[in-house]
């Protein structure tokens, strides 16, 4: 059995100084204690900020920096990982119907129960096709770099999605 119980406390302040930029700030702390011996139990302090600004009526940015505990319980991890990451984000529209977009995402992290530490870099680019008000198509790119402190973890990954979503 894996099974385990967690909380975390959040608190924070959004504010909008202009109608070209949003804030956000969280601070906390987060606690997963895990009922199985040998997976190890994670604490951490939290946090999280994000900052939108409508550069134009087409262009918007988005970064945000966070720091989360990530569960993840599988065959080759014994508990959750502490994880802190900082990424950046635009999106373009080109018409009023397609949505250019682009983004970089670093991170971080720390496992709980071995002595591993990974950093991740990835890049991405898509459009999304906005056909009606129900109709949503995507297409994206991302390329990933992992860079584990355990060789056996390091990864590099090219994906390529296409998407089709139905709204009612």
């Amino acid at each position: 059995s894996r099974d385990g119980w967690g909380y975390e406390a959040l608190a924070g302040l959004a504010f909008e100084p202009s109608a070209l930029f949003r804030f956000h700030v969280l601070g906390g702390y987060g606690v997963r204690q895990y009922d199985q011996a040998g997976l190890a139990d994670v604490t951490s302090s939290l946090a999280e900020a994000q900052v939108t600004w409508l550069a134009t009526k087409q262009l918007t940015f988005y970064t945000t920096a966070k720091r989360a505990i990530i569960d993840e319980i599988t065959a080759d991890a014994n508990g959750g990982r502490v994880e802190t990451s900082l990424s950046a984000r635009l999106e373009y529209e080109v018409w009023h119907n397609v949505v250019f977009n682009a983004g970089l995402k670093l991170s971080e992290a720390e496992f709980s129960a071995v002595h591993r530490t990974d950093r991740k870099y990835s890049a991405s680019a898509g459009v999304d096709w906005h056909l009606s008000k129900n109709w949503l198509f995507t297409i994206g790119y991302q390329h990933e770099v992992r860079d584990s402190t355990d060789d056996a973890f390091d990864m590099t990954r090219n994906r390529i999605t296409v998407g089709a979503k139905l709204r009612f």
